[in-house]
This record gives C-alpha cells, structure tokens and sequence, in this order.
C-alpha cells in the first residue's frame, strides 16, 4: 500500500513539474524569427530540421523570406542548414539519409530561439519579431546576420525598433 501511494505522489509531481503552466503575476510572449532574403540566394535550400529533446527528429521543412521559423514545443532544438540545391532533395523525409549527411557535412547556423518565453506582469512587453538576413555562405557554414527587431508592449507604448 505504501508503494501505491509513494507511485501516485510521485506521478502527481512529474505531470506538476512538466506541465506548462504560466506562473502568477507573468505573461507569455510571442517571438517570431525569420530570415528575409533567402529568395536573393537560388543556389540554396534553407531547411529548418526540428528535434524533440531527445534527439529524434519531429519535422523537417525548407525555411522561406516571409514565413518564421518553425521550432514546435519549447524544448525542442531548431538547427538551420544551407544545402546547395542541386543537392537536396525535394522531399525530404524524416527517415532520409539525406537527414544524416546533412549532420555530417553541415553546420548548423545560429538564431535566436523562435520560443518567446514568460515574463513578469510588470514587464509590458508583449511580443517580439527578429529579422536575420544571410551574410554568407560557406561550403560547410551559414551565416546569417541579425539586423533588425520590433519590440511590441501591451502598455500602450508604440513599437520599438531596434536596428543593429
């Protein structure tokens, strides 16, 4: 009898501790990433691979100008990879070999994470919108450039833009 009840707390403080529940006195914000001139570079093909915490690959997409980025759940990992187009192939599945020679022979670029997070009430920050441009192209790396953010409050404020 012991046991069970041990289980049971147990499984009530997992299902607690993993939930996603927003905390009193805070707020959600949005964030959305994009990378605006992927169309200026025809001789690649941006794709955005999305991971569960564990590894396993959840979705796999071509990342576009005017579309954010894709991460799905807050834990999961987004790696962005610039492969020459001639080499891709159209559908790509997640079971395609394709997926791990583009681990082996590809860096991933860095971004900031599309999950906006929480902060407190006290924060009026609202949303977020991150605009990347790709500054190069290696054989193995991509590098893309942050350069522009808007910034949006819930107070009333007008939107902040931040050139960098």
């Amino acid at each position: 009898m012991k046991k069970l009840i041990i289980i049971c707390v147990v499984f009530v403080l997992v299902i607690k501790l993993s939930s996603d529940i927003i905390p009193p006195d805070s707020h959600g914000i949005d964030r959305s990433v994009y990378i605006t001139n992927v169309s200026a570079y025809p001789d690649i093909y941006l794709v955005g691979i999305v991971k569960y915490v564990g590894g396993t690959i959840d979705t796999v997409y071509r990342i576009q100008d005017t579309i954010p980025l894709y991460k799905g759940y807050k834990f999961n990992t987004l790696d962005i990879f610039a492969i020459e187009a001639s080499l891709v192939d159209i559908n790509i599945s997640l079971n395609s070999a394709a997926i791990n020679h583009i681990y082996a022979n590809y860096s991933p670029a860095e971004v900031l994470d599309p999950y906006g997070g929480i902060v407190a009430n006290d924060d009026p920050l609202q949303a977020e919108q991150y605009y990347y441009k790709i500054d190069r192209v290696t054989d193995m790396n991509l590098y893309l450039r942050l350069y522009k953010a808007i910034l949006t409050y819930n107070d009333g404020n007008p939107d902040k833009i931040i050139f960098y």
